[in-house]
């Protein structure tokens, strides 16, 4: 049951991200070098729709924004902005 209807819109992202710790843990390890000042790793990020892929991206980013001032995130819904141009221009 749903009990908070703001996970219902589309860029809501939750507090807490129950079960999915380990997928959080390994996300986070690729990006921790940010936190030094260095380049993070590639990380590939699959899944059936609806799986919580991007809030599971957002969630991890957030953390890392949290925990370091320097850092700065966008989202480019890829579908909408299919083109490196276009994803591009939806950043800036």
């Amino acid at each position: 049951m749903i009990t908070d209807a703001r996970a219902l819109r589309q860029k809501h992202v939750p507090q807490e991200l129950h079960h999915r710790e380990g997928e959080i843990e390994h996300l986070s390890s690729c990006l921790k070098p940010i936190q030094q000042g260095l380049s993070g790793q590639s990380a590939l990020i699959t899944g059936p729709s609806g799986a919580g892929k991007t809030t599971l991206a957002q969630y991890t980013v957030g953390q890392l924004e949290r925990a370091t001032l320097d850092v700065r995130n966008g989202y480019v819904n890829c579908i909408s902005d299919s083109s490196l141009t276009g994803a591009f221009h939806a950043l800036l």
